[in-house]
């Protein structure tokens, strides 16, 4: 099932350039990582946690909040029309999510340099935090948007 994106104000041929980015990325297909919505710096994605994001126990792997909250911080970056990486990343596991669960990861940068951003992102599930993180990330000009 395809889930729609929504498009919070950003220029139309940018959104459309992230949105088909990101549906090429493999890693994103491959986690079952879905965008939902998209606007000025802001990101919002979802992930279904199945067995193959859970260690032996049924618990979601730490590692997949990460690579959750960076693609949507990265994602968040990019709605700007900004292309860069990811320097560093500081994060807080609040609550465990088992096999079954809805996460909901939102992203909004907080501040936009000349060289470096500065972006923050939580997880959600069943409406209770789980999650949060703020990362820097080098500015390495626009997108390359043909």
């Amino acid at each position: 099932m395809e889930m729609q994106v929504s498009n919070d104000g950003i220029d139309p041929k940018l959104f459309e350039h992230v949105v088909d980015m990101m549906g090429r990325a493999p890693v994103y297909q491959n986690l079952g990582i879905k965008l939902s919505r998209l606007g000025k710096g802001t990101c919002e994605l979802k992930m279904q946690v199945d067995e193959k994001h859970c260690i032996a126990e049924g618990q979601i792997h730490g590692g997949m909040y990460l690579t959750l909250s960076d693609a949507a911080m990265g994602l968040a970056m990019q709605s700007l029309g900004i292309e860069g990486a990811t320097v560093e990343m500081s994060s807080q596991f609040i609550y465990p999510v088992r096999q079954g669960q809805l996460i909901i990861a939102r992203a909004q940068v907080v501040k936009s340099g000349k060289r470096v951003l500065f972006i923050e992102a939580e997880a959600l599930s069943e409406e209770k935090l789980i999650f949060h993180c703020h990362g820097a990330f080098v500015n390495k000009g626009p997108l390359n948007i043909p």
